[in-house]
């Protein structure tokens, strides 16, 4: 069997495992702090709100496009809830 080759992403080029190991491990602990706050079901105040946006604006830097609408359909109503304050869903 040949080995797949998997194509170059431009969005990385110039940037070390190093940093995108940091950058995904950031990522991690940032959805695990979200996802809380959206099952809270609180007001997250400005703070989370800034936290949120953090989050989406991150996970659009590292998620694939391609699998946008794969990410929306796990649970439309979580983006929505990020939209709603102060973050983006993933690009339609």
């Amino acid at each position: 069997m040949e080995p797949v080759v998997i194509p170059r992403d431009p969005r990385f080029e110039g940037v070390t495992i190093e940093q995108l190991e940091a950058r995904s491990t950031r990522l991690h602990a940032d959805a695990e702090a979200v996802a809380a706050m959206y099952a809270a079901g609180r007001d997250i105040g400005e703070t989370g709100r800034a936290r949120v946006a953090a989050f989406a604006r991150d996970f659009a830097a590292l998620a694939d496009p391609a699998h946008a609408a794969a990410y929306r359909a796990l649970d439309p109503e979580f983006w929505a809830w990020v939209e709603k304050n102060g973050g983006a869903a993933p690009a339609k």
